[in-house]
């Protein structure tokens, strides 16, 4: 098959400030230096990833790049799932992070310097990721980075009015959210543990950012076939804001009011029916219940060293 060994790459062109638009000739020039041959595809609407990916696979491409932020990844990544499972072994991902937070890219120490992204595209080496998917109702959703109910989904229904910010926005949306947000009650089960809670925060993590580097969940490893869960119960707002620093340090799980802890798939419930805004990877879902589950080896990530291993 022809596009085989080719690269497939999807930039989307307001990721970063619109930096491809700003710095395409550097971008352009860059990519010329692959050692494969490759296609470009700029993406004209969010979501549309998925459609991209759908069509190259079907036209016989195996390597995708993301040239842009987690955005990007994301969608990129739920097209490979929905469309590029039975090509499993053949298909890899990589990243040119381009976007304003990058943190998939921060878990593999994926520099933002391009040049230096080219050299690690083009040595190939890989390792396979876990992928975490989203069932609810009808619709099915993956996530390859972290998924956050409660405040952390208020923060992104927040955070476009605050994009022109770049890495900042995530911080400044949580500071307004904090004003806004009231804790809901839900209720959690999984293979170890079941409860509820009056929650201000549930992380389910695979990879250890968010948010331009916050570290919401205590432990997570892309290649364990576990989820990483953070459950922040019943705390105050001046509560919260006095430990912030500790999702910036890892050390957000020593609070008393914070249980940690390791599994495979978590349900959840709202427990009076109200909608609960999640984020996945950045992107909201609405939800009244779901159920999340692993799925381990999912993808053959490019990363800096095919050894590379992931420890608190």
């Amino acid at each position: 098959m022809k596009n085989l060994n080719s690269w497939y790459i999807i930039i989307n062109p307001v990721s970063g400030n619109k930096f491809y638009q700003k710095k395409r000739s550097k971008l352009t020039k860059a990519l010329s230096q692959l050692a494969s041959g490759y296609k470009i595809a700029v993406t004209s609407y969010s979501g549309q990833e998925e459609e991209l990916v759908e069509t190259a696979i079907n036209i016989g491409y195996r390597k995708f790049i993301c040239a842009g932020g987690d955005g990007t990844v994301h969608h990129v990544i739920n097209g490979i799932m929905k469309y590029g499972r039975e090509f499993k072994s053949q298909i890899k991902v990589g990243v040119i992070p381009i976007g304003t937070g990058n943190d998939w890219a921060k878990q593999y120490q994926i520099p933002n310097e391009i040049s230096k992204c080219i050299e690690i595209l083009n040595k190939e080496e890989t390792m396979l990721q876990d992928i975490g998917k989203i069932s609810s109702k009808n619709s099915e959703t993956y996530f390859n980075n972290l998924a956050g109910i409660g405040f952390d989904g208020h923060i992104i229904n927040q955070i476009n009015s605050f994009k022109k910010f770049g890495s900042l926005a995530y911080f400044l949306a949580a500071l307004k959210s904090l004003f806004t947000y009231k804790k809901q009650s839900i209720t959690y089960t999984s293979e170890v543990q079941s409860d509820t809670a009056n929650s201000y925060l549930l992380g389910i993590g695979v990879c250890r950012y968010c948010g331009g580097g916050m570290q919401l969940t205590h432990n997570p490893n892309p290649a364990d076939s576990l989820f990483d869960i953070t459950v922040v119960k019943d705390i105050s707002a001046i509560g919260f804001v006095w430990n912030i620093r500790k999702m910036f340090n890892q050390k957000l799980h020593l609070h008393p009011k914070v249980d940690t802890f390791k599994c495979t798939e978590i349900s959840i419930e709202s427990i009076n029916n109200s909608t609960i805004l999640m984020q996945a990877d950045g992107e909201l879902i609405p939800f009244d219940s779901m159920t999340v589950s692993i799925v381990p080896n999912a993808i053959q990530v490019i990363v800096l060293e095919s050894n590379q291993t992931f420890t608190c």
